[in-house]
């Protein structure tokens, strides 16, 4: 089995900018109708992450979010994964 961890997504809240972003056009053609064992990171908050929610990734990093905005993040989250969850 693989798995990958692809970073970064954007530029990170909690770091200096350090590298290429990873190819955002190019990340859709990863994305899958089953969850694939791809997890994505690197300057990840709730907005960020309704339109990769389709894409059926395994996970998402939002250390830099939960450090920068802690008292509205999962509220945040909630929000956007019951908007935005072709699962739920």
């Amino acid at each position: 089995e693989v798995e990958l961890l692809l970073s970064p997504l954007y530029r990170p809240f909690s770091k200096p900018p350090a590298g290429p972003l990873l190819d955002r056009k190019a990340l859709e053609t990863l994305k899958r109708p089953q969850r694939e064992r791809i997890h994505l990171m690197g300057g990840l908050n709730a907005k960020r992450i309704a339109p990769l929610l389709a894409g059926r990734f395994a996970g998402y990093s939002l250390m830099g979010a939960w450090l920068h905005e802690p008292e509205n993040l999962l509220a945040q989250l909630v929000q956007v994964i019951s908007e935005n969850d072709p699962a739920s």
